[in-house]
């Protein structure tokens, strides 16, 4: 069931997306992890990487004094335009001001000076499981950031289940960017301005804020990168 829900994810990108944008793809199952792929920290909380097969296991537990994000992030990725994967979380608490999350993210293109970071995630904030996506630009030269769309997929409760299989995609079709969420649905943004190519690392992403009760674990499998 859960590799057919896969399947169907990447009929709707491909056959329909990529229909409308006459644009081509090829896509790639990661049956395993080579030294490509890396593990990258920030924050000085506790967190772990650890691959199994073709499947990735993280956690992430926020500190007293500090959060914790753990990256494992592939490099050498040209023509990398999305990623289909599925989450599955196991554990996961949170504070009443913090949050944890689980999911997958890349810089997929550039406007004009400032390149674009998508990210889709499984959040859990003061207890409430949601479905997220974000859509954020850094300028090249002073390294601002700037969120220019964001939301999320249903009601802000119930987004996914402990124990439960979620299968999300993002990926850049034409001059759109989409996400999908499975039974959550299928977001489309337009940016403003024209979108040219920036190809760098698909990334599984776990994150807890600072405090000790922000702690979330799971895995990440599944994983097709889509290629121009």
């Amino acid at each position: 069931m859960k590799k057919l829900c896969t399947h169907i994810v990447l009929a709707v990108l491909i056959s329909i997306g990529w229909t409308v944008s006459s644009q081509a793809a090829e896509v790639v199952p990661v049956t395993s992890f080579d030294s490509t792929w890396a593990i990258e920290t920030y924050g000085t909380a506790n967190g772990s990487v650890a691959t199994d097969g073709a499947k990735i296991n993280l956690s992430s537990q926020g500190s007293a004094t500090d959060y914790i994000e753990k990256d494992f992030k592939k490099h050498d990725t040209p023509g990398i335009i999305g990623m289909v994967a599925t989450i599955r979380v196991d554990q996961a608490t949170s504070d009443s001001t913090g949050s944890c999350m689980i999911g997958i993210s890349q810089e997929i293109g550039q406007i004009g000076n400032s390149k674009i970071n998508l990210l889709i995630y499984l959040q859990q904030s003061t207890n409430k499981k949601s479905t997220k996506y974000r859509v954020r630009t850094q300028d090249l030269t002073t390294k601002a950031t700037k969120i220019i769309a964001q939301g999320t997929f249903g009601d802000t409760d119930g987004g996914w289940s402990i124990g439960v299989n979620k299968t999300v995609a993002y990926a850049l079709v034409g001059t759109e960017i989409w996400f999908y969420a499975g039974d959550s649905g299928l977001m489309r943004y337009q940016p403003d301005a024209a979108v040219t190519p920036f190809y760098n690392g698909p990334t599984v992403i776990t994150w807890a804020d600072k405090g000790v009760n922000n702690s979330i674990s799971g895995s990440v499998s599944d994983i097709y990168l889509i290629k121009e």
